[in-house]
Formats: structure tokens, C-alpha cells, sequence
């Protein structure tokens, strides 16, 4: 699946960046997007995900690039810099960490 991308219980694809919520993270994840590199950046709100999932969605602006900030994907939290086409959802950095 070219336009879907899966890390840990963490799920990015073209419609929606959905992130978990272990309930070991300090922080909730933020999503930032920009159209392209010399637009301003823009912060998306999450909505809550069915009931007792607990799981934060972040429903995209449309494509461009999108800055992703304490993702929680089950055990690995994760900061990632995501280009978001309309066919694809290429990963351009990632950085994590493993939860205790």
C-alpha cells in the first residue's frame, strides 16, 4: 500500500495521521503542516478517535509537507518530517525512542 504508511500502532496515510495514547507519553503529539517549504507552517487540532481507544486523529489539510511531533505508536514515540502526495506519504526523517 504505496499511499499508507504504519509505525508501531501509529498509522499515517493521504486522509489522516492517527496516533495512540499509551498513557506513558508526558506529552500529546502535534502535527504542523505547510504546503510546501516556503509557506508559513500551519498547527492542526486532533480529534478523539472513537470511545475508549483513546487514540488522537489529525485529518490533513491536503498534500504538502507535514512536521509530526511526540507520535505515540505503541511503545515508540517518534518526531517525523512527512511529504504527503496524492498517490504516497513519504517519510523524509524520523527519529525515536523506545518506552520503557
Amino acid at each position: 500500500m504505496t499511499d499508507h504508511v504504519k509505525i508501531g500502532s501509529a498509522i499515517l496515510n493521504r486522509e489522516y495521521f492517527w496516533s495512540v495514547d499509551c498513557g506513558k507519553c508526558t506529552g500529546t503529539p502535534e502535527v504542523y503542516y505547510r504546503a510546501d517549504e516556503a509557506s508559513q507552517r500551519q498547527r492542526l487540532t486532533p480529534r478523539k478517535a472513537a470511545e475508549g481507544t483513546g487514540s488522537h486523529v489529525f485529518d490533513l489539510a491536503s498534500p504538502g509537507l507535514y512536521c509530526l511531533k511526540n507520535f505515540c505508536g505503541g511503545g515508540f514515540r517518534f518526531d517525523a518530517k512527512v511529504n504527503v502526495t496524492e498517490h504516497t506519504v513519504d517519510i523524509l526523517h524520523l527519529q525515536g525512542t523506545g518506552e520503557a
